[in-house]
């Protein structure tokens, strides 16, 4: 996510960044080099668009070849987003800025295989399992919570 709105980039802009959906390629507090986008986008490409009131930095996964929807995800996302239509990119990110190191931003295609996968993969059982999940985690918060004050004391 980025902390600035644009209606298009016709020149190279820096965004910065906020949250972990591309993590750990990008970070907060990263900037973000937009470039125009003078074609269609390819699949690995970091591509920005806008959602609701603020912009979106997520990677093509995707390219559906009878509407030309562009399909995107975050690095760290469990789920994919709404197909967007290419007239809904704004730009690329085309370099990150960490610190004093500049990086480029080439298109990693791999990434988007392996992002798709992933995302697949945890969907279902996560939807499925989320219940004894949660229970879990609330035993295990509730034990060292509530019990282990008592388990650090030594006995008298």
């Amino acid at each position: 996510m980025t902390d600035s709105l644009s209606a298009s980039f016709d020149k190279p802009a820096w965004l910065k960044m906020h949250g972990y959906s591309m993590f750990p390629g990008l970070l907060p507090g990263d900037l973000v080099r937009v470039a125009p986008l003078n074609e269609n986008p390819e699949i690995g490409q970091i591509v920005i668009f806008h959602r609701v009131d603020r912009l979106v930095v997520h990677r093509v996964i995707a390219l559906d070849r009878k509407t030309g929807a562009v399909i995107t995800k975050g690095d760290a996302s469990l789920g994919e987003d709404d197909p967007l239509p290419p007239e809904a990119i704004l730009g690329i990110a085309s370099m990150r800025r960490r610190g004093n190191a500049l990086t480029g931003l080439r298109p990693r295609p791999e990434l988007a295989r392996v992002s798709k996968d992933w995302a697949g993969y945890w969907r279902r059982p996560c939807r499925r399992y989320s219940h004894l999940l949660f229970r879990a985690i609330y035993a295990a918060c509730f034990m060292f919570y509530f019990l282990g004050s008592r388990w650090d004391k030594k006995p008298s």
